[in-house]
């Protein structure tokens, strides 16, 4: 893996960037930029179970979801 594709995981996966930041000659890497913070378990509660969800409920008659995307045709019945 690249220098950047190394980074970008680790700003996206907490363990990853322990590791990282613990050992990072061992993936090549000379220096790790500061952290991106991570969200915290309130954030994503809101849009797990929160008011976003909710939204989602609004037009589940004609909506479409995948792992991360929801697609929704406007419409409800």
């Amino acid at each position: 893996m690249s220098p950047t594709t190394i980074l970008r995981h680790a700003a996206a996966d907490a363990d990853f960037r322990s590791e990282l930041l613990e050992r990072p000659a061992d993936f090549g890497v000379a220096a790790v930029p500061a952290g991106v913070e991570q969200p915290d378990a309130e954030s994503l509660g809101y849009w797990t179970e929160g008011a976003a969800a909710v939204d989602v409920y609004a037009c589940a008659s004609t909506c479409t979801s995948g792992p991360l995307t929801f697609i929704c045709d406007g419409t409800t019945k």
